[in-house]
Formats: structure tokens, sequence, C-alpha cells
């Protein structure tokens, strides 16, 4: 009788330490060993790879996107046979590249204390007159200035438009890539905004890497994001001197 009177105490017992057991288990399972709750998965694989971590932010406190390097090649494509998006395909807006055709990109070959270094001049790394022309001509029939030009009523030509760097050759910018080139209207055409006003742009964007080059790819890709949000720094700059290392875009 007394063997039998035990029995159901020690299982109780057992089955108490087990629900203890579980709760333990339980509480510090879902808590990092500082005491927080354990991260998602995906937050943890965010937190450890610079891939997918999210945008940097500028010093203004906006956030900006990632912007891609561009290839290097010892030796210029071929303008004729280079990747270009179809005829039509591309359309700006506001001033601004289609960004699915344009996406901007960064050189390979250049860094911001060559950049910034004194005596650096775009005409170093600025693709020749033969590459350009032919690449203007195929990227207008992209964006699909062909016919006649709405703003000013005439047969679209190559001289109303600038085949212009999306992230400028002072700023970091990818030199012959048709990622990071557009055929982008003059001020000429009546145009607003133009490719007169951001060249003034990229000179002070080259003025603000070279003040804060720690922050130098930051700058660059929100020139990329969206260049009329420097009008204002551009404005201020204008009274300044005009030294710079840029060269005209054609």
């Amino acid at each position: 009788m007394t063997g039998h009177r035990r029995k159901p105490v020690v299982t109780l017992r057992r089955r108490w330490w087990a629900i203890v057991l579980v709760a333990v288990i339980v509480a510090t399972g879902c808590q990092s060993p500082q005491g927080t709750r354990a991260q998602p998965t995906a937050a943890l694989a965010a937190a450890v790879s610079p891939a997918a971590a999210a945008p940097s932010v500028a010093p203004s406190g906006v956030a900006v996107p990632t912007l891609a390097v561009g290839p290097d090649a010892a030796a210029l494509p071929n303008p004729s046979t280079v990747a270009v998006p179809a005829a039509g395909s591309c359309q700006s807006v506001n001033g601004l590249p289609d960004h699915r055709c344009t996406p901007g990109l960064l050189n390979p070959r250049l860094t911001p204390t060559q950049l910034c270094a004194p005596g650096f001049s775009t005409k170093t790394i600025r693709p020749p007159a033969t590459y350009t022309d032919e690449l203007k001509k195929r990227l207008m029939v992209a964006y699909g200035q062909v016919g006649t030009n709405p703003l000013t009523g005439k047969p679209w030509s190559a001289t109303d438009v600038e085949l212009d760097h999306l992230v400028s050759l002072e700023d970091l910018g990818h030199p012959w890539s048709p990622l990071n080139l557009w055929p982008e209207p003059r001020r000429s055409t009546g145009a607003e905004p133009n490719s007169d006003e951001k060249d003034q742009v990229e000179t002070a964007v080259h003025r603000l890497i070279c003040a804060d080059q720690a922050h130098a790819v930051d700058y660059a890709a929100r020139l990329a994001a969206d260049w009329t949000q420097f009008r204002q720094a551009a404005a201020t700059a204008a009274g300044g001197p005009a030294e710079g290392p840029k060269e005209p875009e054609p």
C-alpha cells in the first residue's frame, strides 16, 4: 500500500519540474543574452549583411539609395552596339531621367581623394566625341526624342540635348556606361529644368563632396535620385569662384 501511495507523488513532482523547465526555456528562448527580444531572421540578416542594410543617411538627414559601381573596361565598347534601352521605352519627367533606363553609376577607377586632388580635370576621363556622338543619337531614340520636338515645334536635333552624365564625372560618375548617360534638353529649347541648370548643380555637389569626402557616395546617390534637390546649394555657390574640374558635356 505504501509503495502505491508514493508513486503518484513522484509523478506529480516530475510533471511540476517539467512545467517549470518548459516555462524557463520559453522565457529565456524569446530573449537575447542582453534581455531584449531576439531579432527576426530577416532583421538579423540585414544587421550582418551590408548588401541588405538600410540606405545610408546623408548629412542633411535624408535617406539615400544605394548607387552601384559601374563596369570597368580596358577599352570603350562600340557605341553602335553597346546595350541601350529599346526605342521609346524611356521617358523623362520634370527634368529627371527615367531611372529604369538611367539609374546612374559610379566610376570604379575614381576615388574622392583623386577627384578632389589639385589639378584633377574631367578631361582625363571623358569619353571622346567619336563615342558620345553615336551614343547620343541612340539614346535620343530610346527617350522618344524623334519627330517633332514639342518644346520647339521643330524636328528634334542633337543640339537640342546634352548627353549628360546623371552622376557627373566631377561627382564620381561613370564615364561611358549608357546607364549613367541620358539626353537632357538644353535651356535653349525652353525646357525647365534643363541641362544648363544641372551643370551648375554638379559644380555645387563637387564642392560638397570635396568638403566632406566621407559622404561622397551619399552625395552622388542623391544627385542620381533627384538632382533638383541641390538647386539651393547651386544658387548659393553661384556667387563664388568658378573654379572646378568640369569640361563641357557633348
